[in-house]
């Protein structure tokens, strides 16, 4: 579905009634006032990306502003904060993870954990917050959520989630590559990477860049844009990288040089012959390192893989850093299986507010059994995507949508 931005009113934050029986005090801020406690939260804590405060900020700035900060104190601390974007979907106002499409891997910014009696009332109060004005919420979509972060289990899933269509990949780094390699066909790996090697050196050399200033990285995101825009039209898929707004914000993040606890962000590049051939945007969580978004040159030396090429190095380089996981994100490809032995099913948790969200909702439900169906049988899969590039290339350039940005939805 595509989303619009709506605009709320103003407001000034709002402490909520005490409720005794799970001894938690809720409030709700807007995110000129929300932004303060997430960074003093996560300085001290752990969630997910979409949940940081830089993330939030740059969104806010340079996307969509209409974001309130729903907070659950403990003994007068407050131990969760839960930051939510609100956009407009065919008509419904929803509650969603800011940054939409590109919010994976979500989880709440949290400095303890919630007891299941706890965790059920901040749900309930959750629904009676954005059930009033001035939000008037239809319904609370909270997607690709991850089931427990580090020792903490996810809240947000207490009262009931499904399954995301959408496994999400990745492998233990905590040893040498050589062991890494010895369980994924390392004769075959290493040759391959040697011919690439060899392919890459005559086409005028290469290098692999890590650019850490403005002047460096907003040059290879808009070459990383125009590569996904392509590869996207050629599948039929549309591009949700194509909005501006996004695209700067995009921009804002990478370039951020602060040090941030809770995520860092950065970007990976081979250059073959002075031209950018392959892109990676990551993020840095303690000891995980997580793949955002990948995208590679159709020319000439496409058939050498470089994304692959560049996607090597980068687990080579995980292995010696202290780097526990390399998480290559959602979307089941054959690159990501070739190197992945670790599966992550992450959970939607889909709550209709008013009756024309609880409508949604049932269809919502409906639409994410049938997409899991049709994914988990290969012929299926395999039709759907054969139709889906038939039918993008007949057709201009796909408007952006809350497809994820791997290209899986249908």
């Amino acid at each position: 579905m595509t989303s619009t931005i709506v605009t709320l009113p103003r407001f000034k934050s709002k402490e909520l009634a005490t409720d005794s029986a799970a001894g938690l005090n809720f409030a709700i801020l807007p995110v000129s006032e929300g932004l303060a406690v997430l960074a003093d939260v996560n300085e001290r804590a752990q969630g997910g990306f979409s949940c940081s405060a830089h993330w939030v900020a740059f969104w806010a700035e340079h996307v969509n502003a209409n974001i309130a900060v729903v907070t659950a104190s403990r003994n007068g601390q407050v131990i969760l904060a839960l930051p939510l974007e609100i956009v407009e979907q065919s008509g419904l106002k929803i509650a969603q993870f800011v940054g939409g499409s590109h919010a994976n891997a979500n989880f709440p910014a949290m400095r303890s954990q919630l007891s299941k009696p706890e965790a059920e009332h901040f749900l309930t109060n959750l629904q009676k917050i954005l059930k009033s004005d001035p939000w008037s919420v239809d319904a609370i979509m909270l997607e690709r959520q991850l089931q427990e972060l580090g020792t903490l289990a996810n809240p947000l899933l207490a009262g009931g989630s499904s399954i995301s269509p959408n496994v999400s990949l990745h492998l233990s780094v905590d040893q040498s590559f050589d062991a890494v390699l010895e369980t994924r066909s390392a004769k075959r790996k290493r040759k391959r990477y040697r011919s690439q090697q060899r392919k890459f050196e005559a086409a005028g050399g290469f290098t692999i860049v890590n650019p850490d200033s403005k002047n460096d990285v907003e040059p290879l995101l808009d070459a990383y844009f125009a590569m996904k825009a392509q590869q996207l039209k050629g599948k039929g898929v549309a591009n949700v990288f194509g909005n501006l707004r996004e695209q700067a914000f995009f921009k804002a993040l990478f370039s951020d040089d602060r040090h941030h606890a809770d995520h860092r962000f950065y970007l990976s590049s081979l250059n073959v012959g002075g031209k950018t051939r392959a892109v990676y945007g990551s993020s840095l969580h303690g000891s995980r390192q997580m793949v955002h978004f990948t995208a590679f040159a159709e020319d000439d030396l496409t058939a050498a893989s470089p994304g692959d090429f560049l996607n090597y190095a980068l687990i080579e380089a995980a292995c010696s850093a202290p780097t526990q996981t390399y998480d290559l994100g959602v979307g089941d490809e054959a690159y990501k299986r070739s190197w992945c032995d670790i599966e992550t099913w992450h959970h939607d948790t889909i709550i209709g507010l008013s009756i024309r969200g609880k409508l949604a909702k049932l269809q919502f439900d409906a639409m994410r059994s049938a997409k899991r169906w049709i994914k988990n049988n290969e012929k299926l899969w395999a039709i759907a995507k054969r139709i889906r590039k038939l039918k993008g290339g007949n057709q201009q350039e796909a408007k952006p949508s809350n497809a994820i940005e791997d290209g899986s939805e249908l």
